[in-house]
C-alpha cells in the first residue's frame, strides 16, 4: 500500500517544498519529525535533497515581518535548524502574532491550523518563554474545536515545548481527542487524516495505554487508514496533508503496534499457526510428522506455541451447564484474562457445527468470571470456508455480547 501511494504523497510534499513555501516547510517538519525508516527508504535521496535546498534558501523575508505567514514560515525554519542569526528576533514575533484576534478574511495563529503549527515550532525553538502562553489558548478550546483541530493543536503544544515527539501526558490528552464525540459536527475526510496521523503517533509515543485502549486505538487506525485512503482516491490534498498520511502511513506494523497487547500477539500467532503446522507435518531426516488432524491436535501445537507468550496458560475444566449443555473453553489465562476456544474443520457442512458451538458456548463463557476476551481459533487448512467468505464468517461471530451485565469480546480468527 505504502509503495503504492509513495510516488502521488511525495509528489505533492515536494512541489511545495520546492515553492518554499509555509506549507512545504511544515511538510519537512512532519517528515523531519517522526519520518519511519520504512518511509524514508522510498523517497531517500530526493527528500535529502529537497530539504536541503529548502533550508538554504532565503524564502523569509528580512525584518521587519509584518504577515503571520513569514513569521510561521521562519518558525518552521528555526525548527528545522536553518536561520539561527534570526533567533533572536522571533521572541517579539511571536509575541505579537499571539495577540492576534482573529479578523476574517486575515487568518492568524488561531484560526489557522498552518500558522499555529509554525509558530508553534518557532517558539519551541526560538523564544521558549512564550510556550506557556500558547498552551493555555490550546486548552482553552480543548473541547469545542473539530477533531482535525484537536489532533494538530496537540502537536502543536508538543512543538511549543521544544518536542517533535509526544510526551506521556500529551498523549494522554490526544487519546482523549480522539475519543471525545464532536458534538453537533459531521467527521469530514480532513479530521480523519489527522485522526489517523495522530493515532500512530500515539502508538509511538512514550505512554503505557490499557488494552481498551489499545482496541480503541486499532479501531481508529484501521477505520482512519480505509477512509483516508478513499479520501486520497477522491480529492485533492494539500501538501500538509500528504506529509500527515505519508508518514503515518510509514509506520510498519510493528511500529503501529509498539505497546500492543497480548491478544494482538495471540492474533500474530494464530496467523502463523498453518506455516507453523506445514513445517512439522514434512519433517526431514525420516523424523515422524506430527499432522493436524482435529481439534486435539490443533489444541496442542497452540498450546507449544502460545506457551512462552502466555506462560500461566492452562487446560479449562468443562464449565457448567447451561440450558443442559455442558461446552468449556480450552484454555484460559487469569494475568491476561483471555479463554481461548479452538476448533478444527473436517468439511464444509462442518462450518455450521462450528459456528453453532462459537454461539452456543457464548452463555457457559460467563461462568468464567476473570475472562474479559475470548478468542476462538478455526483451523481450516483445507479452506472448507472459502477465502473470500472467511471475513464475513469472522465479522459475524466477532462481537461483544453483554450476559446479566457483564460484557465479553470475542475474536474469531479462520486460518
Amino acid at each position: 500500500m505504502l509503495q503504492q501511494l509513495a510516488a502521488a504523497l511525495w509528489t505533492l510534499a515536494q512541489d511545495a517544498i520546492e515553492r518554499m513555501d509555509l506549507e512545504g516547510h511544515l511538510a519537512v517538519l512532519v517528515f523531519d519529525s517522526g519520518l519511519r525508516a520504512s518511509a524514508a527508504s522510498i523517497i531517500g535521496s530526493p527528500w535529502a535533497a529537497a530539504s536541503t535546498r529548502l533550508l538554504g534558501a532565503n524564502s523569509v523575508p528580512a525584518a521587519p515581518l509584518s504577515r503571520s505567514h513569514d513569521v510561521a514560515t521562519l518558525g518552521a525554519r528555526l525548527a528545522l535548524g536553518g536561520d539561527k542569526d534570526r533567533a533572536v528576533e522571533y521572541a517579539e514575533l511571536a509575541r505579537r502574532e499571539l495577540a492576534r484576534q482573529p479578523l476574517p478574511p486575515a487568518a492568524c495563529v488561531r484560526d489557522d491550523e498552518r500558522l499555529l503549527l509554525g509558530i508553534a515550532a518557532g517558539i519551541g525553538a526560538a523564544a521558549p518563554v512564550l510556550a506557556p502562553d500558547l498552551t493555555a489558548m490550546l486548552h482553552e478550546r480543548q473541547y469545542t474545536t473539530p477533531l482535525r483541530q484537536r489532533c494538530l493543536d496537540i502537536w502543536a503544544e508538543a512543538l511549543a515545548s521544544g518536542n517533535r515527539s509526544l510526551t506521556e501526558t500529551l498523549a494522554r490528552q490526544g487519546f482523549q481527542s480522539l475519543t471525545v464525540p464532536v458534538v453537533g459536527r459531521a467527521t469530514t475526510d480532513d479530521d480523519w487524516i489527522a485522526a489517523f496521523w495522530l493515532a500512530t503517533r500515539l502508538l509511538d509515543a512514550p505512554w503505557q495505554p490499557t488494552d481498551p485502549e489499545i482496541r480503541q486505538l486499532g479501531d481508529i487506525v484501521a477505520d482512519g487508514g480505509r477512509r483516508v485512503l478513499a479520501a486520497f482516491a477522491s480529492s485533492s490534498l494539500n501538501a500538509l496533508d500528504a506529509a500527515l498520511l505519508f508518514d503515518a502511513l510509514g509506520a510498519s506494523p510493528q511500529d503501529r503496534i509498539a505497546r500492543t497487547s497480548v491478544v494482538h500477539e495471540v492474533l500474530r500467532l494464530i496467523d502463523a499457526f498453518p506455516k507453523a503446522a506445514a513445517v512439522l507435518a514434512t519433517r526431514k531426516r525420516g523424523r515422524r510428522p506430527f499432522v493436524v488432524d482435529d481439534e486435539y491436535d490443533v489444541q496442542d501445537l497452540f498450546h507449544a506455541m502460545i506457551q512462552p507468550l502466555v506462560p500461566d496458560i492452562v487446560d479449562e475444566d468443562p464449565a457448567p451447564k447451561v440450558a443442559g449443555h455442558s461446552t468449556r473453553l480450552d484454555f484460559t489465562s487469569k494475568a491476561t484474562q483471555i479463554g481461548f476456544e479452538l476448533k478444527h474443520l473436517k468439511s464444509a457442512n462442518d462450518a455450521t457445527r462450528v459456528r453453532e458451538e462459537i454461539l452456543l458456548d457464548e452463555r457457559t463463557y460467563q461462568e468464567h468470571p476473570y475472562v474479559q476476551t475470548v478468542v476462538a481459533f478455526v483451523s481450516d487448512p483445507q479452506a472448507h470456508i472459502a477465502l473470500p467468505d472467511r471475513i464475513a464468517f469472522e465479522a459475524d461471530l466477532s462481537q461483544t455480547v453483554v450476559v446479566a451485565g457483564r460484557s465479553v469480546r470475542y475474536i474469531v480468527r479462520v486460518r
